[in-house]
């Protein structure tokens, strides 16, 4: 089952690019139903998986003058905190 691996993250990647939509909403139920994989490990894995592609896509749309950086900083600055909030009330749940 493991080789299929490769194929799935390739359709996933596909879509996501297609449609804009974040392959990790795909990838998590893939790798808990499919292959057996804890809920905690497969999050885990995708924002892994999500580390190597995300700077990839940012050069490219870059390239293509279709980044507002001041927008993007602005998300940042709410986004990142919330994310360390997420992440004690995980460890607190």
């Amino acid at each position: 089952m493991v080789y299929l691996l490769p194929v799935i993250g390739l359709l996933i990647g596909f879509y996501s690019s297609l449609t804009g939509l974040g392959g990790t909403i795909i990838l998590v139920p893939c790798l808990v139903a499919f292959f057996g994989i804890s809920y905690n490990s497969a999050i885990g894995t995708a924002l892994a998986q999500m580390m190597a592609v995300t700077p990839i896509a940012v050069y490219r749309h870059w390239r293509m003058g279709h980044i507002d950086f001041r927008l993007a900083f602005n998300f940042l600055a709410g986004s990142v905190p919330c994310a360390i909030l997420g992440r004690i009330t995980l460890q607190w749940i």
